[in-house]
């Protein structure tokens, strides 16, 4: 009997050649010298005969708009004069690689503000991009509804191997999230006002390779569409790896549906953008930005807008997973087992207090790998309570746990 494909033997997975020639769409500012590129995107799209390289004119538009402080009104041109010939593509074409400036009505000299950080961006509730408003529209009839058993599979490739759950919007950025009124887009009913990142509409299932690269903002998820076809969500490639090129840019995704995703992926799409622009912001050159809580645009140069400082070590959002140990009779610990009788497993939850005696109003840095006062560990507990580990402890019998 003939072997099945499934069990010949294979060569490996051709490799994929790297892109020989690589161009961008630069946009400039136009109320600066030249060279002053404030937006860079890989020129990945091509039209239909596949001849034009380039970039999706409506999410060009959007991306420049965002930035502008949600001006959708704005234009390009190939000059630095506003007066200059206007490009009108309509949202699904492609815009050539080349450099390019982005006008706004009401600026003659061209200096128009721009946003630096996400904390001065606002939120556009009632004024959605038309990109975006139109894959509202066409949300019921472009995104996947996935049967109970696919729903832990990858929302991009569909593979079930090793997906996670992946924020849309950052959970560093929850303080935003909330001072924006995003959480009145939350859909889970059980956390009624303690809406958070955390809400499953905040949350892409995706596969771990996958899921570094959106952590990483190696690509975005934006709606686009062709003549032919309606919107639906595809990935946009933000570096020209090869790779992510290759086997993801502009495919469809999975995602299913879920009221107001749209404006997560927005959210998401403007965080992409505006880290993209840093670079604009010079410490030796001065920019018109909109700040919040200043009445009017200011001039300032990066080195006056603290969000666009590296961070310290200890500052920053990533989590430092603490060793694991034995508890210790110093370690004063509030514990709470959680049993899972599949198992036949413990969990801890413990919750560590400082030490009596602690310098606790010290303001030398004393940050170390170890949890923090008040951090909660979860910790796989192995029951040795068969193995008659027990003993008397103040009166009542207590079971014996060892932490791994």
């Amino acid at each position: 009997m003939a072997s099945t494909s499934h069990h010949q033997l294979r060569n490996p997975i051709p490799l994929k050649h790297d892109i020989v020639e690589r161009s961008f769409v630069d946009v400039e500012h136009p109320g600066y010298d030249d060279h002053n590129i404030f937006l860079r995107f890989p020129a990945l799209d091509c039209d239909a005969t596949s001849e034009v390289l380039g970039v999706t004119f409506g999410v060009l538009r959007t991306a420049c708009g965002i930035l502008a402080d949600n001006r959708w009104d704005g234009y390009f041109t190939r000059s630095k004069s506003p007066t200059g010939e206007r490009i009108s593509l309509p949202d699904h074409d492609i815009i050539r690689s080349g450099t390019y400036y982005y006008q706004l009505p009401g600026y003659e000299d061209g200096k128009w503000p721009v946003v630096p950080t996400l904390q001065d961006w606002r939120f556009p509730h009632d004024n959605l991009p038309t990109l975006w408003q139109n894959s509202e529209q066409a949300e019921l009839l472009q995104t996947w509804d996935l049967p109970p058993h696919r729903d832990q599979t990858c929302h991009l490739t569909g593979s079930s191997m090793i997906s996670q759950n992946a924020h849309i919007v950052p959970k560093e950025f929850d303080s935003w999230f909330q001072n924006e009124r995003l959480t009145q887009y939350c859909s889970d009913m059980n956390t009624f006002g303690f809406e958070s990142t955390d809400d499953k509409t905040n949350m892409l299932r995706l596969r771990d390779d996958l899921h570094r690269a959106w952590d990483t903002n190696r690509f975005a998820i934006v709606p686009k569409s062709s003549a032919s076809s309606m919107v639906a969500w595809r990935i946009q490639a933000l570096d020209s790896q090869v790779d992510l090129v290759s086997d993801f840019h502009n495919r469809a995704t999975y995602i299913p549906y879920r009221a107001h995703i749209a404006k997560f992926l927005l959210a998401r799409f403007a965080i992409q953008i505006l880290k993209r622009a840093a670079p604009f912001f010079r410490p030796d050159k001065e920019r018109l930005v909109v700040r919040r809580g200043l009445q009017v645009p200011t001039s300032l140069s990066r080195a006056d807008i603290p969000e666009l400082q590296p961070k310290s070590r200890s500052q920053s959002p990533r989590k430092r997973k603490s060793p694991t140990r034995l508890p210790t009779e110093t370690d004063q610990l509030d514990q709470e087992l959680y049993h899972a009788p599949s198992s036949g497993l413990y969990w801890a939850c413990r919750r560590k207090r400082r030490r009596a005696g602690s310098d606790s109003d010290s303001s030398v840095d004393t940050t170390s790998d170890q949890d923090t006062a008040d951090d909660l560990v979860y910790t796989r507990c192995i029951d040795l309570k068969n193995t008659a580990l027990e003993e008397e402890e103040r009166g009542r019998r207590r079971t014996r746990l060892f932490c791994e």
